[in-house]
Parts: structure tokens; C-alpha cells; sequence
């Protein structure tokens, strides 16, 4: 199963590999995190990649992820950015990730 499995939508991409970039080891501690941002093909299909911005906002460390496919947005709040990181990825491995449509995008 994949974590894209829990992301509503779908997308395409131009590039034929599977993920755009290389990880570089970000993909063996954040697997799901690595799989929304990075995968451009799933299930035979191309997808646009996501994005993840990390900031910090009243003292927590703060993930936005986008899935640029399905055109759904997430956050993901905690003491520390590695809490955050974490936190994010353990959510998206139970499918428990609060996906809401990105208003930016959908009008």
C-alpha cells in the first residue's frame, strides 16, 4: 500500500522516472513524506510532485504539504522540526493525515 492511496486526486507529470529527485536518505527515515513529494509515476500513471514547506509560527514548527496532484493541502504542527517530520510521516503511514482541498488552486 502507499501512502498516496490516502491522497484524494490525480495529476501527470512529464518526467518518465518514478521519482524526481533522488533522496539522498531523506526517503529511508520519511518514506511517505519522500512518496508525496517526490513520485511522479503511481499505479501506471504520472503524477505532479508535491511539496513540503517547514516553517516556524508562535514557536512550533510547522509543515505544510501539498499534494499538487489531487490538489490537497495539509498541515502538521509540533515543538520541533523533527518532531514535526516525524509526526507528518507517522500520519501518513495510518492514513490519518487531514487532507482539505487547497483553495489556492481550486478557485
Amino acid at each position: 500500500m502507499s501512502v498516496l492511496d490516502h491522497v484524494p486526486g490525480k495529476g501527470d507529470s512529464s518526467n518518465g522516472s518514478e521519482y524526481a529527485c533522488e533522496g539522498g536518505g531523506f526517503e529511508d527515515e520519511y518514506p511517505g513524506i519522500y512518496e508525496i513529494i517526490a513520485r511522479q509515476r503511481y499505479q501506471g500513471n504520472l503524477r505532479k510532485t508535491g511539496k513540503l514547506l517547514i516553517f516556524v509560527d508562535c514557536g512550533k514548527a510547522s509543515l505544510c504539504v501539498t499534494d499538487v496532484a489531487g490538489v490537497q493541502i495539509a498541515f502538521y504542527k509540533a515543538e520541533s522540526i523533527s518532531e514535526a517530520l516525524s509526526g507528518l510521516e507517522r500520519a501518513l503511514q495510518a492514513g490519518k493525515v487531514d487532507w482539505r482541498p487547497d483553495r489556492r488552486r481550486n478557485g
